[in-house]
């Protein structure tokens, strides 16, 4: 499975998120309750539905952007591969040039790691309830 097949992947949940949540809220509005039993479903739905399908939808460019900076490098590395040699966990660059390149895209995959380990942070949070 390539990165592109899992960024369109995210594409696609992140958009049936939001016409099965429209779904579930049209429901949820034509909902008749009386109005003491309203205020604990109301409450009860938002903690369920509402904030669970925010957050997602909140933290969805953050895990993407980690794979589009993943696939920056990958892509990269391919186009250079003559210059770069990989041996375990050592590579080594024989263009100071591409070296500077690589070092620039690894940062920003850093950066966007960071990012992600956030986002998963806080679905976590969401998921325990903590």
């Amino acid at each position: 499975m390539s990165f592109n097949v899992v960024q369109t992947g995210l594409d696609e949940v992140g958009e049936k998120l939001t016409i099965e949540q429209g779904k579930a809220d049209a429901a949820h509005a034509k909902l008749k309750q009386p109005d003491d039993l309203k205020v604990v479903y109301d409450k009860a739905y938002d903690r369920t539905v509402s904030v669970p399908a925010n957050t997602f939808r909140e933290v969805l460019p953050q895990i993407k952007g980690t794979f589009s900076s993943g696939l920056k490098v990958a892509d990269y590395v391919d186009a250079h591969k003559s210059q770069i040699d990989i041996s375990g966990s050592a590579i080594t660059v024989k263009d100071p040039v591409v070296q500077a390149e690589l070092n620039k895209l690894l940062q920003e995959l850093n950066e966007q790691g960071k990012n992600a380990q956030q986002a998963q942070a806080r679905l976590q949070s969401l998921m325990t309830g903590r």
